[in-house]
């Protein structure tokens, strides 16, 4: 999915507190897109892939089974340990790893936010 984000969105989402007031950064704007698109879905099963400590999960986990994939080694100023975050399961893991305790053709959302470009350019294929 491909979406371009505007002013009127963004101040839209900031009004209905959608958008953090405090994080108008590019992660802030995506944070925002994301939540405007899923914040009132349920029973959704989604992922987010290279999370760290997740803003957006937190935010979407009261209505929805929830998954945090990072490995947590600070790659890209990431954590180096696993945030404690409940009712998220946490995989210590790498997309593309094809780590067991990720189900096949489980999730309805992934997603990642500023991830892509802290992965190895020999990596990228098996990251998709």
């Amino acid at each position: 999915m491909l979406d371009v984000i505007n002013k009127k969105e963004y101040f839209l989402w900031n009004d209905k507190r959608i958008a953090d007031r405090n994080n108008h950064s590019l992660k802030g704007i995506q944070d925002a897109w994301l939540i405007s698109q899923f914040g009132s879905k349920s029973d959704l099963k989604i992922a987010e892939i290279g999370g760290g400590d997740s803003r957006v999960l937190i935010r979407l986990k009261q209505k929805n089974e929830c998954w945090n994939i990072d490995k947590f080694e600070g790659v890209g100023c990431g954590p180096t340990d696993i945030p404690e975050m409940a009712d998220i399961k946490m995989v210590k893991s790498y997309m593309g790893d094809f780590d067991i305790n990720i189900p096949r053709n489980y999730f309805d959302v992934l997603f990642s936010i500023s991830v892509i470009e802290h992965v190895p350019i020999d990596k990228v294929m098996l990251f998709f």
